[in-house]
C-alpha cells in the first residue's frame, strides 16, 4: 500500500469479516500511518536544514565577493604595499664567477660581478611599485572569478529542493515496504559538531 493512502486504514480494514485474512496483522497497528507521519516530519526537518545550510553558504559567498570588490576599488595610493620599499627596489643583478670546486656547496674565489645596474631614476622605481599594484589587482580579480563561480550554489539549491520533493512524491505514491514493519524512523542528513562540553553545536 502506498503511504499516500494510509489515512483511515483501520476504518477501511475489517479483519476476519467474510473470510478476509490479514497477511500482515501489524499493519492494523497503523505502522503505515506512523511511517507517513514520521516521513513528513523527517523530510521537513531535513529539507529545512539543507536550505538553511545553502542559504548560509550563499550569504558567505556574497560577503566575500563584496569584500574582494571593495579591495579592487581601492585607489592606488591606498593599496597595501607588499614588496620592498621603493628606495630598495632593484639593487642590481650580481653574478659570482665560480672558478674552483663544484658541488652542493661550491666555493667562490672571485667577488661578485654586477652585470646589470640598479634602477637609476625615481621613474623606474615608481614603475616597479605600479607593477606591484597591478599584480595585486590581478590576484584579486582571479579571487573574484572563483567566488563568482561559486554563485552556482543558488541554482543548485533550487535544483536540490526540486529533486528531493520529487523523490518524496514518488515514495508516497509508490507501493513499497515503507511502514510494513517497525523501523528506526530517523534520517541521516547532517553531521553534528560537539564542543568541549560535549554539546552539539
Amino acid at each position: 500500500m502506498p503511504l499516500k493512502n494510509t489515512d483511515g486504514i483501520k476504518v477501511n480494514t475489517h479483519a476476519g469479516i467474510r473470510g478476509i485474512r490479514v497477511m500482515n496483522p501489524e499493519l492494523m497497528d497503523c505502522n503505515k500511518c506512523i511511517a507517513r507521519h514520521k516521513l513528513d516530519r523527517a523530510f521537513d526537518a531535513m529539507l529545512r536544514g539543507w536550505m538553511e545550510e545553502c542559504s548560509r553558504e550563499i550569504d558567505r559567498v556574497d560577503l566575500l565577493i563584496s569584500t574582494v570588490k571593495e579591495k579592487l576599488s581601492t585607489p592606488d595610493a591606498s593599496l597595501p604595499h607588499c614588496g620592498p620599499p621603493e628606495n630598495e627596489r632593484n639593487q642590481g643583478i650580481y653574478q659570482y664567477l665560480q672558478t674552483s670546486r663544484f658541488g652542493e656547496h661550491p666555493t667562490h674565489d672571485e667577488p661578485a660581478v654586477r652585470f646589470q645596474a640598479p634602477y637609476g631614476s625615481a621613474e623606474e622605481r615608481a614603475r616597479a611599485i605600479q607593477r606591484d599594484r597591478d599584480s595585486q589587482r590581478a590576484w584579486w580579480k582571479l579571487n573574484l572569478q572563483f567566488l563568482e563561480a561559486k554563485k552556482v550554489l543558488e541554482e543548485k539549491a533550487r535544483e536540490l529542493e526540486r529533486r528531493v520533493n520529487s523523490i518524496l512524491d514518488k515514495s508516497l505514491k509508490s507501493r513499497s515496504l515503507l511502514g510494513a514493519g517497525y523501523a528506526d524512523y530517523r534520517f541521516e542528513h547532517t553531521t553534528t559538531t560537539r564542543n568541549s562540553a560535549g554539546r552539539c553545536i
